[in-house]
């Protein structure tokens, strides 16, 4: 992708991983909601996934082109740190919403 495709590649990427996230957010939702009975719970697994799969996408769709422009090999530099990243930050982002919605 050159650079001047940029933004066009981030929002189909985003595009696709808004519909993703709304389903497995949805999914993992109703799943904790039927098995534990906790509306609550269902609601602080589904959006902490749909937030979740919206980041990473994001994420990785930038940072391989990021790299890129610097000079460097986005093969080599971003599996461990879009791994690394994604996995820190979904857990931060379910401890927050947790911590909002359940107290």
């Amino acid at each position: 992708i050159d650079t001047t495709q940029l933004l066009e590649a981030f929002f189909r990427e985003l595009r696709i991983a808004l519909v993703v996230g709304v389903f497995c957010g949805l999914t993992t939702g109703l799943i904790a909601r039927a098995t534990l009975g906790e509306s609550t719970l269902g609601l602080v697994v589904g959006l902490t996934m749909f937030i979740d799969i919206t980041f990473a996408a994001s994420f990785g769709a930038i940072l391989p082109l990021a790299v890129k422009k610097m000079g460097g090999d986005p093969a080599i530099a971003c599996g461990p740190l879009v791994t690394t990243t994604n996995d820190s930050t979904s857990l931060c982002i379910y401890l927050v919403i947790a911590k909002l919605l359940i107290g």
